[in-house]
């Protein structure tokens, strides 16, 4: 009586398959699981905020780049809080500017 092997292992491989399964979906998309989520559940829209770009500039300081809607901000975030540096339009380069 009780469970056969063959039933354990087999439930055993479907698992291990839909795990294989799921981290190479995550992979294609580049680790973004909430926007494919949005995708499935027809949630999805696109971001008004983008990072660009993130450097630490010490220990207590970091310098971000960021796009919101049709602007550019960079921002420095240290121990005394954000503080804007620069702000401008935002512009796309192309590939010929590079």
């Amino acid at each position: 009586m009780g469970i056969s092997l063959v039933r354990v292992i087999s439930a055993l491989l479907l698992c291990l398959a839909a795990a294989v399964g799921i981290v190479l979906a995550l992979r294609a998309r580049g680790g973004k699981s909430s926007a494919g989520l949005g995708k499935l559940t027809g949630i999805y829209r696109d971001h008004r905020i983008r990072i660009i770009e993130s450097r630490r500039i010490s220990p207590h300081c970091d310098v971000c780049l960021f796009s919101f809607d049709d602007e550019e901000f960079l921002i420095a975030c240290g121990s005394a809080g954000p503080t804007l540096l620069e702000r401008r339009p935002f512009r796309v380069e192309s590939p010929a500017q590079s």
